[in-house]
Formats: structure tokens, C-alpha cells, sequence
């Protein structure tokens, strides 16, 4: 199991953000995690990144329990995060794909190599020298993407990773993503796109004010919901 979580629960400031979260996700597995704005989906994204300590429950990533007090970094190396609004540093698009390679490590024409290769699945390659305040707003998220898959991850967060891109680019990153997966890599991943949903995920988890209130196959949850908040907000009945 590349990551199984149980009874996960958060609270900020007194208010309860997760309550008894509990999922898992295989090898090769795409799981999207749905649900109205405000319901916890990037909270659960952080905690179960390890960027964010849960105040209650048991999380394990590459069939360990994490330890909360002891050094992750070994664990996060095998992880890569693309968030819904890009944070580039100051410098070059190579230098921002670049920066997970150097952390661990590598240099020379063994980054160039890595860094060039994804660039190029990407479609940008041409853009490696510019500097990344000269960017578009799709250039500058599959920027983000390459540098959260350069390192060769085995699990991947994606929270809205394509939200303000246009059709073409938002194909660029879902097929990588597939080919990610096809590779045997795994992804949890937040959209309110339930187009993008049926178009990748395997499995789908409902998340509404903190709680799972339907998780199973991507068709059968869609189509046919068990619950009741389930089916009000795949109709488009509960705000989003």
C-alpha cells in the first residue's frame, strides 16, 4: 500500500477541519478527493504529505507508519506536491526544476539530463533560460508540475493542478499524469472538475465539512451515490 490513512482529524483555532479520515491509496492508482469549497480537501492534502501533523490518527506512506517526531525527509524525497497556485522562486525556469535534484544531491549533467528530459515532455523546453517573472500563467504551472515530478517521485499531491489552465495545457499535465501512474506511480489528487474526475481518477473520496461521506469507483460514485449528501453534491444541488 503506498499510503493508508485511518481516523485523521485536524482542528484550527478550535474548529474541526478533518474528522476520522480514513483512506488508502495502491500503486498505479489515481484517487481524487471532491467536495465544496471549504470542506478540508487541501488540509487532508497537507497532512497527508506530511506538511501538516494531524492532531489524532495514524498515517502510513511506503508501507511505514510515519512518526511525527522523528526525521521525514527521507520519506518526502518520494514525494511531489503541485498546488493550484504556483510558488516559483526568483531565477530561471531551470533553476526551479532544477532545486529538487540539487537537494538530493545530484549535479552536473546528471541534473541537466533529468531536467531537460521532463522539459521536454512538458513543452518547455524552450522556455528553460527565461526567467520565471516572464511567465504565463500555463507556463509557469507546468514549471510547478516538472518540478514536482523531476525527482522521480512514487506519490504525487495534486491540489486543482490545472484549475486556471486552458484545455490544451490542462492535456499536457493529464497525460503525464497517466503515464506517471502507468509507470506505477500513485496520485491523490483535489479537483472540482468532475469532467478531469471521471477522465482520470480510479477511485473518488467525497469529502463534505471535514468528513468522507462517500468513497468507492469513480463511475459508481458519481453515478450512483449511496448517500444522501453524496447525491446532492454530484447533482449540483450543495454549493461548491
Amino acid at each position: 500500500m503506498r499510503l493508508a490513512c485511518a481516523e485523521i482529524s485536524k482542528k484550527f483555532d478550535g474548529k474541526t477541519v478533518l474528522s476520522s479520515i480514513s483512506l488508502n491509496l495502491r500503486e498505479g492508482e489515481i484517487l481524487s478527493v471532491i467536495g465544496p469549497s471549504g470542506s478540508g480537501k487541501t488540509t487532508l492534502v497537507r497532512v497527508l504529505s506530511t506538511l501538516e501533523k494531524p492532531d489524532r490518527g495514524t498515517l502510513a506512506l511506503f508501507g511505514k507508519e510515519i512518526r511525527w517526531d522523528s526525521e521525514l525527509i527521507e520519506v518526502r524525497r518520494k514525494i511531489g506536491y503541485v498546488q493550484q497556485k504556483q510558488v516559483l522562486l526568483a531565477g530561471t525556469v531551470y533553476d526551479n526544476i532544477a532545486i529538487p535534484l540539487l537537494l538530493r544531491n545530484l549535479e552536473g549533467e546528471k541534473v541537466e539530463r533529468k531536467v531537460e528530459r521532463i522539459a521536454d515532455m512538458l513543452g518547455i523546453r524552450g522556455i528553460l533560460k527565461k526567467n520565471v517573472r516572464m511567465l504565463s500563467g500555463g507556463e509557469a504551472q507546468r514549471v510547478a508540475f516538472a518540478r514536482g515530478v523531476v525527482g522521480e517521485p512514487e506519490l504525487l499531491f495534486l491540489d486543482e493542478f490545472t484549475a486556471n489552465l486552458d484545455y490544451r495545457n490542462a492535456g499536457i499535465l493529464e497525460n503525464q499524469v497517466k503515464e506517471f501512474c502507468d509507470a506505477g506511480g500513485s496520485v491523490l489528487m483535489v479537483s472540482h472538475n468532475l469532467f478531469q474526475v471521471r477522465r482520470m481518477a480510479t477511485r473518488v473520496a467525497i469529502l463534505i465539512d471535514g468528513k468522507i461521506v462517500e468513497e468507492g469507483e469513480t463511475e459508481k460514485v458519481l453515478e450512483n451515490p449511496r448517500t444522501e449528501l453524496g447525491n446532492q453534491f454530484v447533482s449540483g444541488k450543495m454549493p461548491w
